[in-house]
């Protein structure tokens, strides 16, 4: 179904990528702010002539500086990337998917102790969480495990994609009022190679070619009315683009 620009931005509420930006933003800016401040008291300590003071200040605070330098591009570089794959996965959804399916991204609903969700999409075959992945290489699933070009994922990815799920069920469970519904988590790899895309613990984990399909997959016997993926929605666009903690 195609449909233009303005129908679509009418089914998607937040920014994608803009926790990840936010928080590169928060841990550069605590290493730049001590600096400054032991900046101003080494320009105090020299006026006061304090010459002792003033070298172990200016060794101390060269040494924070190039510490900074080398976090700064670290940081950067991770939590740039992560926002790069979250902006090519909310592309693709708005790209392939018809319009009665809604889009919401980073979301943070009150009963979420920590982190965000990338992405959730609503529509006729159901909801489903996105967690978005933006490594390159190749990712193999074995015994249970995610391996990222041959080494075990650092974090347990599994379980922070459940723990979204059961929060968001929770909190939608006023605005279903008793209907049953299903929420399918997804663990997405916008750029790598999966080598055999499938389940652990029920979390599917796909290349992103691969998520088109599987949205629009009918997951059950149940289909969502448009009434009620609007109303769901409209109760959690305003949780899109929450303040950090």
């Amino acid at each position: 179904m195609i449909y233009k620009n303005s129908e679509k931005e009418k089914n998607t509420s937040g920014k994608p990528g803009r926790s990840n930006r936010l928080m590169s933003l928060r841990i550069i800016l605590i290493p730049f702010l001590i600096c400054t401040i032991l900046s101003l008291l080494l320009f105090y300590s020299y006026s006061e002539g304090k010459g002792l003071v003033v070298i172990i200040f200016s060794i101390f605070t060269s040494v924070l500086f190039l510490l900074y330098r080398k976090i700064e591009k670290e940081v950067d570089k991770t939590y740039e990337r992560g926002a790069e794959g979250e902006e090519k996965v909310f592309k693709y959804l708005k790209d392939v998917l018809p319009s009665e399916y809604y889009i919401l991204n980073d979301i943070k609903i009150p009963n979420m102790e920590r982190a965000n969700i990338d992405h959730i999409v609503i529509g006729p075959t159901g909801i489903f969480i996105i967690e978005t992945k933006n490594y390159s290489g190749k990712v193999t699933i074995l015994d249970g495990k995610v391996y990222v070009r041959g080494k075990p994922y650092p974090k347990d990815i599994i379980k922070q994609v459940w723990h979204q799920t059961s929060s968001l069920k929770d909190f939608l469970k006023r605005v279903t009022r008793g209907i049953p519904i299903k929420i399918h988590p997804v663990i997405v790899f916008s750029k790598a190679y999966v080598t055999n895309p499938g389940k652990i613990s029920g979390v599917l984990i796909i290349p992103l070619p691969f998520l088109k399909k599987n949205l629009l997959l009918k997951q059950s016997s149940t289909i969502l009315a448009d009434d009620l993926c609007r109303r769901l929605f409209e109760n959690l666009k305003r949780y899109t683009n929450q303040p950090l903690n």
